[in-house]
């Protein structure tokens, strides 16, 4: 592991030999160019080469001969090219992060149930086109994020049938069709994060939101929500992270805020909305930004109908940034002769080594 330092230049070609190299971790440097010497490494098994600047196209060659990987992440590099469907279809591969990078393209279709691909995240990158129904193939799929492409269309209903899915993230993606949230989402009961995020939506936030027990983080900002708050959303045992802000919402800020106990972040400035805040004062929550010259509320941090560009911040939702190790625990070993050169090799260790 080579991870989290400050190595430079491109990968040296004697890592070619390295044949039964089974995890490799280069991320976190200031790496560039292409990794085509990897390809022959078929042994490997945990890839990490986020967070450099890595260049090469993605296509259909692309780790095509590492039929044993488990966990794929080149997030955050300068690769560019289209997602190829192999890796939709991989017989062991249960992490794959393509995000932050220049791909584009659409979404391939998926011909093939797929029972081991738990996470997926290709955010940030220039997709088009919209989802396939056939995303419902990844059936034990827990994390989906498509967030900040250019995907089009409507939301599919097929998202249903992933029902194990915790995590959807589908947020700035502008030129989805417009609607309301979609309704078939009541049927997810296992989502814990929810971010539909400049996405056209509109109409009102549906009551049966109250009714989406496991809710950590919901996030409805920046469409054309009308209507009012729903009280029972303070009934979401959960709720950590609410954003509502940048819609049309008016009337009366619901009272009950206080059952929210696990409250961490509310943001809901840049609406219609009125009424006295103060009682979410009694809670420990780090950031609430709101109207103050609509809604009354001593501890808010404060956003008025004159400041254009109130809380344009990038607001983390919490300490974390919802980077897939915080939900999906890396492969980690730990590097002794006991493991190199096991007692049938009769290969002598010291002990303690």
């Amino acid at each position: 592991a080579l991870a989290s330092n400050l190595f430079s230049g491109t990968m040296p070609p004697p890592m070619a030999a390295l044949r039964d190299l089974k995890t490799l971790s280069l991320s976190d440097n200031d790496f560039d160019g292409s990794v085509n010497v990897l390809w022959g490494i078929t042994q490997l098994e945990f890839l990490y080469l986020e967070g450099n600047a890595f260049t090469g196209k993605v296509d259909s060659l692309f780790c095509s001969d590492m039929e044993k990987l488990v966990q794929l992440d080149i997030s955050s590099n300068v690769f560019s090219g289209s997602m190829p469907s192999h890796l939709l279809q991989h017989s062991s591969l249960e992490v794959l992060d393509i995000s932050d990078n220049g791909l584009i393209g659409t979404i391939p279709e998926i011909s093939e149930i797929n029972r081991g691909l738990r996470f997926l995240a290709m955010a940030d990158n220039l997709f088009f086109g919209s989802i396939p129904p056939s995303i419902s193939k990844l059936e034990d799929l827990h994390h989906l994020d498509l967030t900040g492409n250019d995907l089009n269309g409507d939301i599919p209903v097929s998202l249903t049938q992933l029902a194990k899915l915790s995590y959807l993230f589908l947020s700035e993606n502008p030129d989805f069709q417009p609607g309301p949230v979609p309704g078939f989402l009541r049927n997810m009961q296992e989502l814990r994060e929810l971010s539909l995020s400049n996405t056209g939506r509109d109409g009102g936030i549906p009551f049966w939101i109250g009714q989406m027990k496991q809710l950590v983080l919901l996030d409805l900002s920046r469409n054309a929500l009308t209507g009012v708050i729903p009280a029972n959303i303070w009934s979401l045992p959960n709720l950590s992270y609410l954003l509502l802000q940048r819609n049309n919402l008016s009337g009366n800020f619901p009272n009950g805020v206080t059952k929210s106990s696990k409250l961490q972040l509310l943001l809901v400035e840049k609406n219609d909305l009125s009424g006295d805040l103060s009682e979410i004062c009694n809670l420990p929550v780090e950031h609430v930004f709101a109207d103050c010259d609509e809604i009354t509320c001593s501890c808010c941090q404060c956003c008025n109908d004159k400041e254009v560009n109130c809380n344009d911040m990038n607001i983390l939702y919490s300490n974390q940034d919802f980077h897939w190790e915080y939900n999906y625990e890396r492969v980690g070993y730990a590097f002794s002769p006991e493991i190199l050169y096991p007692p049938s090799t009769g290969v002598q260790t010291r002990s303690g080594a």
